[in-house]
């Protein structure tokens, strides 16, 4: 999905296929992957100050290995390193109760060769845990498996 500035008074939701046809919105070469990817990928448009300087992609969530397979009809790992090289940042996401690496996320982290200088790792809900339980859950995910 992505969350673009809109129109004010005029927020709607535009189709993928309709996104990568635009000539005024930089979706154009998404459609290289095809209807799998174009029927599950959204935007919406809204009127907010802050979208006028930025866009949000917000993509699917990785998956386990058991459902990795017949789960998506599109090359997912081709359609990260496409957003990647066209972005300033990204930003990626991790539950502090659950630091482990699938397979999934290290290809898709291999996707974004030549552009980790963009991405910055969020501990989500680390305000759940103590300081000492989110330190001793890096290093014993992280720090010991480099």
């Amino acid at each position: 999905m992505v969350v673009m500035d809109g129109p004010v008074g005029a927020d709607r939701t535009i189709p993928g296929d309709v996104l990568s046809l635009s000539e005024k919105l930089p979706y154009k070469g998404l459609a290289q992957f095809g209807d799998g990817f174009l029927n599950r990928f959204v935007g919406s448009q809204l009127s907010n100050p802050v979208l006028k300087y930025l866009s949000f992609i917000d993509t699917p969530g990785i998956l386990s290995s058991k459902h990795r397979n017949s789960a998506r009809a599109y090359d997912f790992n081709k359609v990260m390193s496409w957003f990647s090289s066209r972005s300033d940042l990204i930003l990626l996401m991790f539950d502090a109760n659950k630091l482990d690496v699938s397979d999934e996320f290290q290809d898709v982290i291999s996707a974004f060769k030549g552009n980790e200088d963009k991405i910055r790792c969020i501990l989500n809900k680390a305000d759940t845990l103590r300081v000492g339980v989110v330190k001793q859950n890096l290093y014993s995910k992280w720090l010991l498996d480099m």
